[in-house]
């Protein structure tokens, strides 16, 4: 008689699931200048983090923003989520992961594939473009503002990931993590 089969109860660690948060703010605790900030926990303890201005992105970065238009928070929120994939493209290579916006329309729109407006559309292309060059399989999630770890961080305010010890990215190093669009945006 054969001896039983073993069946693991934990999944293998390709299998755990990375978890990105991502926020974007233009108000006056930015004194108006457009910041984004994500957080990426990997594993049990792992948090990586970063914070930048819109204006430090390379020049094709920002002009993916249509800062012609009144409101473009929607559009900053997407690009934020943008960033943080191609930043830390190598932690979601061959991953499920979970990508938390606060944002609806951002959210709905990357969810659907799809929005409207052809600036967010163009950001939700480079976003599907970004994960299915790293062969993830996202599940794309609503975060309430006050529930968001990467509210703080897109403002600049460290509090929260100082008291945790999470590890911050300089923004050089996620300048250059980011290079030049991967494919550049439709005429």
């Amino acid at each position: 008689m054969a001896a039983p089969r073993t069946i693991p109860c934990r999944p293998p660690p390709q299998w755990e699931r990375p978890h990105i948060w991502t926020d974007a703010a233009c108000d006056p605790t930015t004194r108006g200048r457009a910041t984004l900030g994500g957080v990426l926990l990997v594993g049990e303890n792992e948090v990586l983090a970063w914070h930048l201005f819109l204006d430090q992105l390379p020049p094709e970065w920002q002009a993916l923003i249509p800062l012609d238009q009144q409101q473009t928070i929607a559009q900053l929120e997407a690009l934020a989520m943008v960033v943080a994939t191609r930043v830390w493209c190598t932690y979601l290579r061959d991953r499920r992961a979970t990508l938390w916006l606060d944002n609806a329309p951002a959210f709905f729109a990357l969810v659907k594939g799809y929005s409207s407006s052809d600036s967010l559309n163009e950001l939700v292309r480079l976003e599907w473009v970004a994960l299915a060059s790293s062969s993830c399989d996202p599940w794309f999630r609503f975060v309430y503002s006050e529930n968001n770890p990467a509210d703080g961080v897109s403002r600049g305010d460290w509090t929260l990931a100082d008291l945790w010890g999470w590890t911050r990215l300089s923004t050089p190093h996620v300048i250059a993590a980011l290079g030049a669009l991967a494919c550049p945006p439709r005429a």
